[in-house]
């Protein structure tokens, strides 16, 4: 159990760095394409992504959940002509949907680059078709990596190597003005999918599992793999319907700057959930671990300790935004403090998000799993009849209003089901400290940033007073019960370093 463990705590440290790498890359990395490239370059790159993360998802069809669940059962058992049938079906089936969804993106060319392109960014388009095959063998490599039980050399792969390159490339290829933002991208992913096949090669290889494999004849068990990744596949589908396709109603009924504005929004606020992210991908398997020893009262002890942790870490940067969103939007370039206003909704949103904190969770994982799809069903189906009741009238504030009632009344449902089951809530009196410690800084951000002169000073100098002041206060307020959750989060990850 200890060896689990440790190997749980591994891939958990290689997540939190990859996931804190990732996100600061990506910062400078939409701030030299905002700033550069204008408001509707970026929503024309924003663009391409979403239609590529939304069509790869359909080509797979849930295969990559079908290489986590039988890779290591088919190795386990023995079984390697039916390791190697389901490698064939679940690498070519896959390729085959996307070049069939490729050939009728072309056939309709004309429609997608006049609603959603806005007859302006055509080649972007043309870069999308290429796209689609090459991240959905790309992605099928990398679930694949992670049946192996390397969950953290895929976080590296995807996060960092990817990030990395088309940093680079993004760079390299300037000269080539606003095709850069895709072409780097692109050949950025295509470089990590080779670097992927010669990983996971090597890990079949230093396993004694590659020959095995070869050697093995193909048994093709399409069936039983297909239905379990299917039934996968509906709520990764239902959840891009919640967290992407609001940027493609968006681009159908509004302009590309519009696009490139929200999506600037959305990616600021969604780094309020970076701690709290952290904190979860380490905790889930201790939750489960502690279900199946039936004992809740660890459970409600680290779900609250989580909660408290993640909101205390979120809050200085939400009060950051409310006080200074404009001047940060107006920082990546002229027009997005448009956004303004989308922010704040937004932040708000992650906000709860963050407070309901892993309720959903633990709901699935303590025998409750058909609840989380009935709740994201449910609210798809709301995020859909907003988006189109709200995006025609209010453009960008209407599409925050929207992602921000669904993520709401997502986490309200999650939180209540939890009541109800298990009668668990987050909150306790050491929420006070949160909330004095969130008031001064607030207070101290509010008084002083008209002192300062220069815009780009003034968000240094008052990110600077918001943090200093809070952490001054949030660490002398700090609860006795979180300075030991602290030190033992701490131990815990060091031991697993070892």
């Amino acid at each position: 159990m200890e060896d689990v463990r440790k190997k749980i705590f591994k891939n958990s440290s290689l997540w939190i760095f990859s996931f804190v790498f990732q996100q600061l890359v990506r910062f400078l990395i939409v701030y030299l394409i905002a700033h550069f490239f204008g408001k509707s370059v970026f929503g024309a790159y924003s663009m391409v992504l979403t239609f590529v993360a939304f069509f790869t998802l359909i080509s797979r069809h849930g295969w990559e959940y079908s290489f986590i669940k039988y890779v290591q059962y088919y190795i386990v058992k023995g079984r390697f002509g039916k390791l190697k049938g389901m490698l064939l079906s679940g690498f070519t089936i896959p390729l085959f949907f996307s070049l069939c969804l490729v050939f009728i993106l072309y056939l309709n060319r004309n429609f997608f680059i006049r609603n959603f392109f806005k007859g302006e960014y055509d080649k972007f388009f043309y870069l999308l078709l290429f796209f689609i095959p090459i991240h959905t063998l790309l992605q099928l490599t990398l679930y694949f990596i992670e049946g192996l039980k390397h969950s953290g050399t895929r976080a590296l792969l995807e996060r960092v190597g990817i990030t990395f390159l088309h940093l680079l490339l993004l760079l390299l290829l300037s000269g080539l003005g606003s095709m850069s933002t895709i072409l780097s991208y692109f050949f950025a992913s295509t470089v990590v999918l080779f670097v992927s096949f010669y990983v996971g090669i090597r890990i079949l290889k230093g396993e004694n599992i590659f020959k095995r494999i070869k050697y093995a004849k193909a048994v093709i068990n399409i069936g039983n793999e297909f239905k379990y990744g299917l039934n996968l596949f509906s709520d990764a589908f239902i959840n891009f319907l919640i967290n992407r396709m609001d940027i493609l109603f968006l681009g159908f009924f509004a302009f590309l700057g519009d696009v490139g504005v929200y999506s600037l929004t959305t990616r600021l606020t969604m780094v309020l959930i970076l701690f709290y992210s952290a904190f979860d991908s380490i905790l889930t398997p201790i939750i489960s671990e502690n279900f199946a020893r039936k004992d809740f009262k660890s459970i409600e002890k680290l779900y609250r300790e989580i909660t408290w942790w993640g909101i205390a870490l979120t809050i200085p940067l939400a009060i950051f935004y409310f006080l200074m969103g404009k001047e940060l939007l107006l920082f990546f370039g002229k027009g997005f403090d448009k956004g303004f206003w989308a922010l704040l909704i937004l932040t708000v949103a992650q906000l709860v998000n963050v407070l309901v904190g892993s309720a959903g969770n633990i709901v699935a994982v303590c025998g409750y799993p058909k609840l989380s799809f009935y709740n994201s069903f449910s609210v798809a189906i709301l995020s859909i009849i907003l988006n189109l009741t709200l995006i025609p009238k209010y453009g960008v504030l209407g599409v925050a209003i929207s992602t921000g009632s669904s993520i709401f009344v997502l986490n309200f449902l999650r939180g209540i089901e939890l009541y109800i089951i298990f009668k668990l809530h987050p909150f306790n009196k050491a929420y006070f400290s949160i909330l004095f410690a969130s008031f001064v800084a607030a207070t101290v951000g509010y008084f002083f940033k008209n002192y300062f002169l220069g815009e780009i000073f003034r968000i240094f100098a008052v990110a600077f007073l918001v943090f200093v002041s809070y952490i001054f206060v949030f660490i002398i307020a700090m609860p006795r019960n979180s300075r030991i959750f602290l030190v033992d989060f701490l131990k815990r990850k060091n031991k697993s370093d070892l």
